[in-house]
């Protein structure tokens, strides 16, 4: 073979590589075409024409009605069924080495950066939109062999197209016969991450630069250079480049500046928005909005406080910008008791309710406590905090006391202190009792109270302290007695060793009214108290001036002193039976100064096991026990 044959043949094998170049990377048609087609790329090619003359044939057809979104930087056309191809920039082609005698016939291809076209019909064929039209009527048969030179690369390497043209007859074959260059612009991210691929076009081609897609934390990207250090020429993102060259583009990068923005969320005044390189840590501004009737508590990254929460002044990252929201609370009133809690007393198996409130705001919360010393100490009730507090009544609860504390963002109060007292139900007695150990005296104070007398009334009203009758067959007592007389109010003072029968048979002893007057009014004080041997039984009027005092011998039988009492009784009455009538109408009576010695110590009432007492019928309650004071000295008896 010779050495232009040799180049002949080779010219023949890059025709082929480029052909099969082509046809891998040739548009769908049909169906297939239509589903793969966008508005990015260009539009089908129209009225595709060739003609053979001089040993070459000549394709032209018209541009495509739309470029797509990008300039159309080739076209491709092909010659069927040898599969030489020709690329050129121009609407023309000239194809120079078809073989004679065989009939031929071309399609066309438009490209663009985003891809390729649909396929053209076949050349001198009437257009009807379609890929798929039968093979046209009229191909293009060459008569004369002519020898070509055509080299294809890929979209890395160089295309020229050489055609030979008789003189005076190729003039028509346009761009087709120039040389077309491939030029390459690769990407650097300068110091950024991510991947770029490099963008690859025809010489003379136009294109906007690929937007870039490197990122680099902390900076913000600012567009490209040709040197690393901005010292070259400059582009703008997406910027258009000819492609007359190839070139490396690198990433140019600012430092991002991060602000914080303050809003007042209802707030007035203003506040600077305050800006500061990314990572710079730095104090926020100082809060200077104010809102009337509210307290600024800081700083949150959401309007409602869902968000991330900063406090007055705080280090912030600045490693974004973000608005901060001025949080407020409402300027705050302490608590004050409104409602307060009042003593209760019930009977077993009824439940009791102690009531508080107060105001403030915000709205308070509450918390009851509980002392079982009088109030001296207080602890915590768990689970008590609601306004209302119930209690179950029972022995053991008798004289507790109760209080409510209210508590908000302003301050705190306590309510009063409310006592419960665990009533035990009894025809005859009202007071309090103390029992469980061995009791050797008590002692207690009283205004004797004003009887109230209905026509015909005999009933009688007594108040006293002692020492048994819980429990025990005998009582020793002193006290007073208002009583009415065929509804004629009475008083006289008394003593009494019940169940003693050499004491006036166990029954009560009148003091002689005559030398120790009683009046409504008085003021008088007794005791009751076993010291060797003996009982000794005290009473003094202090208004009236005048004190009885009887001892007595231990009786026979000894009584056993498990119980000190205060009472107002409604006495039994005794005919041909025994009754117990309710008690005489009196005023309230108030035990003042009320004490009991055991095991050597003196004390008030409740420093052991202690009952109240109601006094009731079926008739109703005549006489109902208060609470003690804080002493266990004083309480009243309440008619």
């Amino acid at each position: 073979m010779t050495q232009a044959a040799g180049r002949h043949e080779s010219t023949l094998r890059a025709v082929r590589i480029l052909v099969g170049v082509l046809l891998l990377a040739a548009p769908l048609t049909g169906a297939a075409a239509a589903a793969a087609s966008t508005s990015s790329m260009p539009s089908v090619v129209l009225a595709v024409h060739a003609i053979y003359a001089y040993g070459v044939a000549h394709v032209t057809w018209h541009a495509s009605k739309s470029r797509g979104t990008s300039a159309i930087t080739k076209y491709v056309t092909t010659a069927h069924p040898s599969g030489a191809g020709c690329v050129t920039k121009g609407t023309s082609c000239t194809f120079t080495s078809l073989r004679s005698a065989r009939h031929y016939y071309f399609t066309v291809v438009a490209s663009n950066r985003h891809g390729w076209g649909p396929t053209s019909v076949h050349s001198n064929t009437i257009n009807t939109g379609s890929s798929n039209s039968p093979p046209p009527q009229n191909p293009v048969t060459p008569t004369t062999p002519v020898t070509t030179t055509t080299i294809a690369t890929t979209t890395t390497t160089t295309t020229t197209t050489t055609m030979t043209v008789p003189s005076g007859g190729g003039g028509g074959g346009g761009g087709g016969g120039g040389a077309l260059t491939s030029y390459t612009v690769s990407f650097n991210a300068s110091g950024g991450s991510g991947t770029m691929a490099n963008e690859t076009e025809t010489s003379g081609s136009a294109e906007a630069i690929t937007i870039n897609s490197f990122t680099r934390s902390g900076y913000n990207f600012t567009g490209w250079n040709t040197a690393a250090d901005g010292s070259g020429i400059s582009y703008s993102d997406g910027a258009s480049y000819g492609f007359s060259s190839s070139i490396s583009l690198y990433a140019q990068w600012s430092t991002v500046a991060y602000t914080v923005s303050f809003n007042a969320s209802g707030g007035s005044g203003t506040m600077a928005n305050e800006t500061e390189t990314s990572g710079s840590a730095t104090a926020l501004t100082t809060n200077s909005f104010t809102r009337s009737g509210y307290n600024f508590t800081g700083w949150n990254s959401a309007a409602d406080g869902s968000g991330s929460a900063y406090a007055n002044g705080a280090i912030y990252s600045f490693g974004s910008s973000v608005t901060l929201y001025a949080q407020w609370s409402v300027v705050g009133s302490a608590p004050v008791i409104t409602v307060q809690p009042t003593d209760q007393e019930d009977t077993s198996g009824q439940e009791a309710t102690f009531t508080a409130g107060a105001s403030g705001t915000p709205s308070p919360s509450v918390q009851w406590q509980l002392s079982t010393d009088y109030g001296s100490t207080w602890s915590v009730i768990s689970g008590a905090t609601n306004s209302n507090y119930d209690l179950y009544a029972t022995l053991f609860v008798t004289g507790e006391e109760f209080r409510a504390v209210f508590t908000n963002s302003a301050g705190s109060a306590t309510s009063q202190s409310a006592s419960f007292i665990f009533l035990e139900g009894s025809g005859n007695w009202a007071g309090y009792v103390e029992y469980g150990t061995i009791f050797n005296s008590v002692a207690g104070s009283w205004v004797v109270p004003t009887v109230t007398c209905a026509a015909g009334s005999n009933l009688l009203s007594m108040q006293w302290v002692g020492i048994d009758g819980q429990s025990s067959p005998t009582v020793e007592q002193v006290g007073t007695q208002t009583g009415c007389s065929n509804g004629v109010p009475t008083y006289n003072a008394w003593y009494e060793m019940w169940g003693d029968a050499a004491i006036n048979g166990g029954y009560a002893v009148d003091i002689n009214s005559g030398s120790y007057p009683l009046r409504p009014g008085d003021s008088v004080s007794a005791s009751v108290r076993y010291t060797s041997g003996s009982w000794i039984l005290i009473i003094s009027d202090t208004t009236g001036g005048w004190s009885f005092s009887i001892t007595i011998e231990e009786p026979a039988t000894a009584p056993l002193q498990t119980s000190a009492e205060w009472i107002d009784e409604s006495p039994t009455v005794c005919a041909d039976t025994c009754t117990i009538p309710p008690p005489a109408q009196t005023t309230n009576v108030t035990f003042t100064n009320a004490t009991a010695s055991f095991n050597g110590t003196t004390g008030g009432i409740g420093d052991t096991l202690t009952l109240a007492y109601e006094l009731s019928t079926d008739s109703g309650i005549y006489i109902t026990p208060g609470r003690l004071n804080t002493t266990g000295s004083t309480f009243t008896d309440v008619t």
